[in-house]
C-alpha cells in the first residue's frame, strides 16, 4: 500500500503548513518528529490527527488500511449492536431497554445509514425531532454519546460527531419529603393491601436505597449493621450503612412466617412497577404534585445526612462518586434559612 507522504516540520512540532485542499476529503498517513504514524483527516474546518500508536512503517500501513475498511462499511446497526452488549454488561434492566429504544430510534431515524457520514448536525436534528422533555432528551443524549464513544474506541469512526453535544441545563424536579407528608404515605401504604409496600418505603427512608436495590433485596447482603450493594462498575460491593429505624424493620421482615424464594428481604422479588403505581396513586389521593416521587425518599435521607453532617459523609452514605451529585440532592426550606440568619 502507497503512503501519502507528509513529512513533519520540527518548527511545528510535526504539523506541516502547507495543506493539499483535496486532503480535505479523505484520510492521510504521516509520521511526525516523535517517529510516531498517525492517520490525518478533516473534520469540517478543523483538522483532527489520531495516533496508530507504532513507529513501525508496515503496522502503520496495516492500521491505516483497517481505518480506511472500517470506516467505509460501519453502520448505525453496528454500533448499536456494540453498545447494547455493554448495556447488557454495565446496567440495568431498566437501562438495558432505554438503550434499545433510543438507538433503535435512532436506526431508523437516520436509515442506517454508515457511521463515517453521520454528523454532529445530524445528532442536533434527531434531538429536535425527538421534542421530548428535558430529563428523556437527556438520557437519550447520553446514550447517543456513549455508543459512539464505544464506536470511537473501535476505531470504526476517527471524529466522534457526539462529543460536543450538551445535555439541556434542568433543574432536578424531585423534592424531598416533608414530616406530614412521610405519615401521610406510610398511613395508607399500611392500608393498601400489599404491607411490603409499607417496609419497602420506611426501608429507603432510613438507609437512602434506590428503588431498584429495595425491590431486589436479600437477607445474604444483610450484615448486621450494613447492607452490601452490587457495584456494576466494580467487583467490590458498596456498604450501605443501617441506622436503629432500618435494623429494626429488617428484624420485623425477619420474624414473619413467609416463604422466602431465592433468599428475597420481601418473601420474592417485589415488583418495581407495581410498588410505583401504587406510590403514584396514594400521592394522588393525598393531593401531593408529581415533585413527590418514591425516589424523593434518597432526597430525604441525603438532605437529613447533609444537614447533620458534614457533607463529605454525606457523600459516602449517598454512595456518590461526585459531590456534585449529592448537592443535587440536599435540599432546604424556608425554616431552616430562618434559624440560620438567627444563630
Amino acid at each position: 500500500m502507497v503512503i501519502i507522504k507528509h513529512k513533519p516540520c520540527l518548527k511545528t512540532h510535526g504539523k506541516c503548513l502547507k495543506t493539499n485542499f483535496k486532503r480535505r476529503s479523505q484520510m492521510f498517513l504521516f509520521k511526525r518528529a516523535n517517529g510516531k504514524y498517525y492517520v490525518g483527516f478533516y473534520s469540517g474546518k478543523k483538522r483532527v490527527n489520531r495516533s496508530l500508536k507504532t513507529s513501525n512503517k508496515a503496522i502503520a500501513n496495516e492500521r491505516f488500511r483497517e481505518f480506511k475498511t472500517d470506516n467505509k462499511t460501519v453502520r448505525i446497526s453496528d454500533m448499536k449492536r456494540k453498545a447494547l452488549e455493554y448495556a447488557g454488561i454495565n446496567t440495568s434492566t431498566k437501562t438495558q431497554s432505554a438503550y434499545r429504544n433510543c438507538l433503535t430510534r435512532f436506526e431508523e431515524y437516520l436509515a442506517n445509514d454508515k457511521l463515517a457520514n453521520i454528523s454532529e448536525t445530524d445528532i442536533q436534528n434527531y434531538i429536535g425531532f425527538r421534542n421530548g422533555n428535558k430529563y428523556s432528551m437527556n438520557i437519550e443524549i447520553a446514550i447517543l454519546k456513549k455508543a459512539f464513544k464505544i464506536a470511537w474506541d473501535k476505531k470504526w469512526i476517527l471524529d466522534n460527531p457526539a462529543k460536543n453535544i450538551k445535555k439541556f441545563s434542568v433543574k432536578s424536579p424531585v423534592k424531598d419529603f416533608t414530616p406530614e407528608q412521610k405519615e401521610s404515605i406510610l398511613a395508607e401504604l399500611k392500608q393498601c393491601g400489599n404491607i411490603n409496600y409499607y417496609y419497602a418505603f420506611a426501608l429507603a427512608l432510613e438507609t437512602g436505597m434506590r428503588k431498584a436495590e429495595i425491590c431486589n433485596l436479600k437477607w445474604s447482603q444483610v450484615k448486621h449493621d450494613k447492607i452490601l450493594i452490587p457495584n456494576k462498575m466494580d467487583d467490590e460491593p458498596e456498604n450501605t450503612y443501617l441506622n436503629d429505624a432500618a435494623m429494626n424493620i429488617l428484624d420485623i421482615l425477619k420474624q414473619r412466617k413467609i416463604k422466602s424464594f431465592n433468599n428475597y428481604v420481601f418473601g420474592n422479588k417485589l415488583n418495581e412497577r407495581n410498588l410505583t403505581r401504587t406510590f403514584n396513586r396514594i400521592r394522588a389521593k393525598l393531593g401531593f404534585d408529581n415533585s413527590i416521587r418514591f425516589h424523593s425518599t434518597r432526597h430525604t435521607a441525603v438532605t437529613k445526612w447533609a444537614n447533620e453532617l458534614p457533607l463529605h459523609i454525606a457523600q459516602a452514605l449517598a454512595r456518590h462518586r461526585d459531590i456534585k451529585t449529592t448537592m443535587n440532592y440536599v435540599h432546604t426550606n424556608e425554616q431552616q434559612l430562618r434559624e440560620a440568619v438567627n444563630k
